[in-house]
């Protein structure tokens, strides 16, 4: 199974790399940053005001661009950032709630924060996109994004 999941990969890069979808749309690179804290109800304490904290002092900016959209289906509810900094305060329509929070930024970023459902951690899991000037450029975006990623989850405290 391991092997063949390296085979895929390698097929998968190089159909990729040939479609300059990155140069053509963008590079995303999702992550995912588990958060781990103490176990047993300890743990839950801590998730549960870190979720709580993360409702009430929802970020206005991520890794350098705006917060425009913040999602909490908890709540069922989204609140938008005109450029104008105006927020407005909508009904999400889903449902059911769950414990997520979205953040969506200008340039395109989203970050999505969750408990984990097994383990005493909270689970944080980020796109980010960056340009690319050719196929070759692959690398160095993937640096540029992961440097994104590590602002990001500096200002979230993680």
């Amino acid at each position: 199974a391991d092997q063949l999941r390296e085979i895929l990969a390698v097929v998968c890069r190089c159909h990729f790399d040939r479609l300059h979808l990155p140069q053509s749309y963008g590079n995303s690179t999702p992550q995912e940053l588990p958060c781990c804290l103490a176990a047993g109800k300890t743990g839950a304490d801590e998730i549960k005001a870190m979720m709580e904290r993360f409702r009430q002092q929802r970020p206005t900016q991520l890794g350098g661009s705006p917060v425009v959209l913040a999602k909490d289906f908890g709540t069922l509810k989204q609140y938008k950032t005109a450029d104008n900094g105006q927020q407005t305060t909508e009904d999400l329509d889903m449902p059911a709630t769950s414990n997520v929070l979205q953040w969506y930024t200008a340039d395109g970023t989203k970050v999505s924060v969750r408990p984990s459902g097994t383990e005493p951690k909270i689970k944080f899991y980020m796109e980010v996109k960056g340009e690319m000037g050719c196929p070759k450029c692959y690398p160095s975006a993937c640096a540029e994004a992961q440097k994104k990623v590590d602002a990001i989850a500096k200002e979230l405290g993680l």
